[in-house]
């Protein structure tokens, strides 16, 4: 698994996460405006804010995918691609790590063309391509770091008790303070509490863990609507982490903007 170190070096008493993914370029449900407030907010808060790209940026259908969606994308696979370096090419350096989602593994598995890594290079950034999960540490400038393990998610449930217990698997793959999963369409975030060894200590140390469902862009409709899957709350959130303690608030873009 691939860890990186955020390119953050502020000493602002918090910065902010900003996880996007499931925009679904090409989607004729996209909901350009959700991904605007997402931006504007990271346009606001330049200076203390990070990205990460969850995967399934473009819809990227074949004849091969579920449904119907080869016959109803809104534009073909290159303009979705372009539309992607276009939108994210000038925030490049707010950037800090770009997965592959399960919409992007269509197109490799059935021509072997890395897009995802292409996007990479065609933005300037080849560095953070992870391809499929990684570990990003965020280091404050009180010295306080923070890691965050981001991955699609593979889950097929679709309640949010299923996303829940997805999120929480992931701590059998890695331990961190922050989790962050896509692929559900769910914005959501809860916390629990766990102890690790402490050696030399009279107790183990707690560490407060926090799991994020990312969000997306796509509004109700299309496979969705046909497969009776639940509506739910669009758009993004930002995971703001503090200097002087350890402290982690999840916020709705929407919400700030």
């Amino acid at each position: 698994m691939q860890q990186v170190n955020s390119g953050y070096n502020g000493d602002h008493k918090s910065m902010f996460i900003v996880p996007i993914g499931d925009i679904h370029f090409g989607n004729r449900h996209f909901v350009q405006e959700k991904l605007d407030n997402a931006l504007r907010f990271i346009e606001k808060n330049w200076r203390r804010t990070r990205i990460v790209l969850m995967g399934d940026m473009l819809e990227l259908a074949t004849k091969t995918s579920v449904g119907r969606s080869v016959y109803d994308e809104a534009y073909p696979t290159n303009a979705q691609h372009e539309k992607a370096v276009e939108t994210f090419k000038p925030y490049k350096d707010l950037i800090d790590f770009v997965i592959e989602g399960n919409h992007e593994e269509r197109i490799i598995r059935d021509t072997s063309f890395e897009i995802v890594e292409n996007f990479c290079h065609r933005i300037g950034r080849p560095d953070v391509y992870g391809k499929f999960s990684g570990i990003v540490n965020y280091q404050m400038g009180t010295g306080l770091t923070y890691s965050a393990y981001a991955h699609h998610g593979a889950t097929g449930g679709t309640t949010e008790a299923a996303v829940t217990n997805a999120l929480l698997k992931m701590r059998e793959r890695s331990i961190a303070h922050l989790y962050l999963m896509g692929h559900t369409h769910k914005l959501f975030s809860f916390s629990r509490e766990m102890y690790i060894p402490n050696p030399g200590a009279e107790s183990a140390s707690k560490i407060k863990q926090m799991f994020v469902n990312t969000g997306s862009a796509v509004g109700d409709g299309g496979y969705a609507e046909q497969k009776g899957l639940p509506m739910n709350r669009i758009g993004y959130g930002a995971i703001e982490l503090f200097a002087d303690e350890r402290k982690q608030v999840f916020h709705y873009i929407d919400d700030l903007v």
